[in-house]
């Protein structure tokens, strides 16, 4: 068996996802049948687990009225967004916390924002490279290519 990443997201030319409805490995009928029932009708899946079920096409029309692709992209931008905040905020507590704290820590708020932004601009373009499309225009763009990533990939 193919245990790589795109055996996980099946990324290609349509779309992300893995497919685990009836249409696809059926492993949705593992769960008790009301989870089930929720499950496999992509109308009642909930949108955290889309991917999950689904092979969704970049261009479907997500509930928040956004294409999947595009909902995938404001979601990668608002997670650094989060991970900013938390930086902010703890920067606030300098001299609030006992010195030793405060030194042994004060990296990791700057390192978790720097990997952040690092992992938002890999996943992005990687499934770029599947979908073809662009990162909507109202969002900054990754300051290198995938080729790039990979090649500096701490990971």
């Amino acid at each position: 068996m193919d245990w790589n990443f795109p055996y996980y997201h099946r990324g290609d030319s349509i779309g992300i996802g893995f497919n685990r409805t009836q249409t696809g490995s059926d492993a949705v009928d593992q769960y008790f049948a009301p989870v089930a029932n929720k499950f496999n009708p992509l109308s009642t899946c909930p949108t955290r687990l889309l991917l999950w079920f689904y092979h969704g096409p970049s261009m479907y029309r997500m509930k928040s009225g956004k294409t999947l692709w595009d909902d995938l992209c404001y979601r990668r931008y608002e997670g650094v967004t989060g991970v900013t905040k938390t930086q902010t905020l703890w920067n606030s507590l300098r001299g609030k916390t006992n010195q030793e704290r405060s030194d042994s820590e004060k990296l990791l708020p700057e390192m978790q924002c720097r990997d952040a932004i690092r992992w938002r601009n890999d996943c992005l373009l990687y499934f770029q490279a599947f979908s073809k499309l662009p990162i909507p225009s109202d969002l900054p763009k990754p300051d290198h290519d995938l080729q790039y990533y990979e090649k500096h990939n701490p990971w």
